[in-house]
């Protein structure tokens, strides 16, 4: 008898144990899904304002929405975060995309039909590292170009000389 209690108790405890553990796990997802929203659309400019007008409404009793000088200038403030977050949401909806289609390459694209001449610059191997998959490499016959891949482009991480071998380049 007692075994089986102990037994009944272990599961329950299992459950709820995987019960609270999954329901933490989906609220975390959840709560950065919210965060990666109010800072893509800039909602952090008026929830901030909000915030210090609350700290302003307990810690001094003002009130913004009485219409005197201090209470226009608070609202004029917080007017102002508006126009930050729709700034803020048309940079990340429509400048950054048009960005991508847009904005010129840096990079020289070579062609396998198009015949280079002696003065062309060398033309790298272009690759992902196996051991860093964010990192871009351009092997030349000398050195390996490591760049990283952001939003915007790649930014150069280091150059990493190859070893002689007994001869020229």
């Amino acid at each position: 008898m007692f075994i089986m209690g102990s037994t009944g108790g272990c599961i329950a405890g299992g459950t709820f144990s995987a019960f609270l553990s999954s329901t933490i796990k989906v609220l975390g997802y959840i709560g950065e899904f919210i965060g990666r929203l109010i800072y893509y659309f800039g909602l952090y400019f008026p929830i901030l304002y909000a915030i210090y007008g609350v700290i302003l409404y307990f810690a001094f009793d003002f009130n913004p929405f009485i219409q005197n000088v201090d209470g226009k200038l608070f609202m004029f403030g917080f007017a102002l975060s508006l126009v930050a977050m729709v700034i803020k949401a048309v940079k990340n909806l429509i400048v950054k995309p048009c960005k991508k289609y847009f904005g010129r390459s840096k990079v020289i694209e070579y062609g396998k039909e198009q015949k280079l001449s002696r003065n062309a610059p060398e033309a790298p191997t272009i690759y992902k590292s196996k051991v860093n998959p964010g990192v871009i490499v351009y092997e030349y016959s000398n050195r390996y170009d490591l760049y990283e891949e952001y939003e915007d482009g790649l930014h150069l991480v280091g150059t990493e000389f190859k070893k002689r071998r007994n001869k020229r380049w």
